[in-house]
């Protein structure tokens, strides 16, 4: 779905199995790991979180990883078919400023930028 996403928003799609997950770790910016959709069944793990009166279903940060609950020791998702809308919508591209700079996710994640500069391992073209 990320991918079909990026290329709904005009984006490749994200190099989600070279990064080990750190959309999925408490660097990336986040007070938690996801929040839930209000059509979204229920998560493992998930709790309720409260801000300005208004109650969210979350995915909270494991306190001691400091990532997702689902995360497994090698970066993957556990639940990788049941995972969350906005987990399969996220595109790392999308944290790129119009001007090419990193966002604050990938700023926090410069291993992430790299993988996404048109001269890193992403964007070069093959050799000829």
């Amino acid at each position: 779905m990320a991918q079909e996403y990026a290329e709904n928003q005009g984006l490749p799609a994200p190099p989600c199995m070279q990064c080990n997950g750190a959309c999925c770790r408490a660097s990336s910016g986040h007070r938690f790991a996801v929040m839930l959709l209000p059509h979204e069944p229920s998560v493992p793990g998930e709790a309720v979180y409260e801000s300005a009166g208004v109650r969210f279903r979350v995915l909270p940060y494991d306190p001691d990883s400091g990532t997702c609950p689902h995360l497994s020791p090698h970066g993957r998702c556990l639940i990788h078919d049941e995972r969350p809308t906005l987990c399969r919508v996220f595109n790392c591209r999308s944290a790129l400023n119009e001007d090419g700079s990193p966002g604050e996710f990938l700023r926090e994640n410069p291993h992430v930028y790299e993988l996404l500069r048109p001269d890193g391992p992403v964007g070069r073209e093959p050799a000829a």
